[in-house]
């Protein structure tokens, strides 16, 4: 039997989940205009696509995916949240793109196991960031 990558979800813990995604809107589309609709006391969660100067950039979302001329917009985007009144968590892959972000909110640097690559002796650790406009329950500030 191969390796099991984790503990399996119960029936109960989707349960919860299901409950607890009942209020919850999902849109897709250009985050800028996906963002103008985040009202007062809304949770925003972003993993946008990586786009990484310093490395081969992961294009499989298409021509037109998030890119690294799109980070001063992510930037200006998250001050709106705020300004909105409303709460965000963005992750992100480790760069300087993502540094030069993480040093305006709360932020907090996490390795992680990338689970992507053709043979499991390619999967390598690698670290993301978690950015916030409020304070993270764990990790450094």
């Amino acid at each position: 039997m191969g390796t099991r990558l984790g503990k399996y979800f119960s029936k109960d813990d989707l349960l919860a989940c299901s409950q607890l995604l009942q209020g919850a809107t999902l849109l897709a589309g250009d985050f800028v205009k996906t963002l103008g609709q985040v009202r007062s006391g809304d949770f925003v969660y972003m993993d946008p696509p990586f786009a990484v100067k310093s490395r081969r950039v992961f294009k499989e979302y298409g021509k037109k995916s998030f890119n690294t001329s799109d980070i001063p917009r992510l930037s200006d985007s998250l001050a709106a949240i705020v300004r909105q009144n409303a709460d965000f968590l963005v992750s992100y892959a480790d760069c300087s793109e993502a540094r030069a972000l993480a040093r305006k909110w709360y932020s907090v640097r996490l390795p992680i196991k990338r689970h992507v690559a053709g043979f499991a002796s390619d999967r390598k650790r690698a670290y993301e960031w978690l950015i916030s406009n409020r304070p993270i329950p764990f990790g450094r500030q």
